[in-house]
């Protein structure tokens, strides 16, 4: 018992639980046959704050998988910074886990699974598509420097730009122009980085107006969110696009 006691500690120490992170798991009305799936990352605003977002994609026919990879670590909007540091590496495995679950759904083709992500997902979309875990990701206003705390943003760090190579998956790239929170010109170094690594499956669009905010899937005065119905419709129609251009 003593033996026992002392290996369950010590697959806890690791992160290592029988159960995956707490996820959620909604089907389009037509589900009698395998469908695509997506598994949908949300914001550092937590779970809720991409929530709605689970709708657009049912509507198009996925089933949608939304895995709350905060949770299990007690990250919070004000700990945010934790998801590139001191989890980083669990969160890549039960984001991975999490996939391998989609291909085991018999309501899920496993030929054809994709990734969208939202600012903090955006980043967890691009490490999927990265490892070529999926047949291609989305990232909607993507995290594409770490945020390690106040006055400890890296524009030009190492992810996840680095997790693109020539064998990953492709990736559509999707944001303002003026957005405040994830800079352009940091943006653009990632994207410049990962070309430079020899991906050359990145498709980015760019919307001009300066009343496109950071999280345009939002209202949040505080935050200097808007939300824009326009650009919500005409992200997820090229993303449905694009996804459906890399379906098997």
């Amino acid at each position: 018992m003593k033996i026992f006691f002392t290996f369950f500690l010590l697959l806890i120490s690791l992160g290592i639980t029988a159960e995956p992170i707490p996820y959620s798991i909604e089907f389009p009305e037509d589900s009698n046959k395998p469908l695509p799936g997506v598994i949908l990352l949300h914001t550092s605003g937590g779970k809720y704050s991409t929530y709605n977002m689970t709708s657009f994609y049912r509507k198009k026919g996925y089933v949608v998988y939304m895995p709350d990879f905060f949770q299990r670590h007690g990250i919070t909007p004000k700990t945010r910074y934790k998801t590139w540091t001191t989890y980083k590496e669990e969160i890549k495995k039960e984001l991975e886990e999490i996939v391998e679950l989609m291909k085991k759904n018999p309501n899920v083709d496993p030929n054809n699974i994709f990734a969208v992500g939202f600012s903090n997902g955006g980043y967890w979309a691009t490490y999927l598509a990265g490892k070529g875990l999926v047949n291609a990701a989305a990232s909607h206003f993507g995290v594409w420097n770490e945020f390690l705390g106040r006055g400890r943003t890296r524009c030009g760090s190492d992810d996840p730009a680095d997790f693109l190579n020539p064998t990953s998956s492709p990736v559509l790239a999707l944001h303002p122009k003026y957005d405040r929170v994830q800079r352009l010109e940091c943006v653009e170094k990632g994207w410049d980085r990962a070309k430079s690594n020899g991906f050359d499956k990145l498709e980015i669009h760019i919307y001009p107006e300066k009343a496109v905010t950071h999280a345009w899937h939002t209202e949040n005065r505080k935050k200097n969110y808007r939300y824009n119905q326009v650009v919500l419709d005409d992200s997820t129609e090229r993303t449905d696009n694009f996804f459906r251009q890399h379906m098997k």
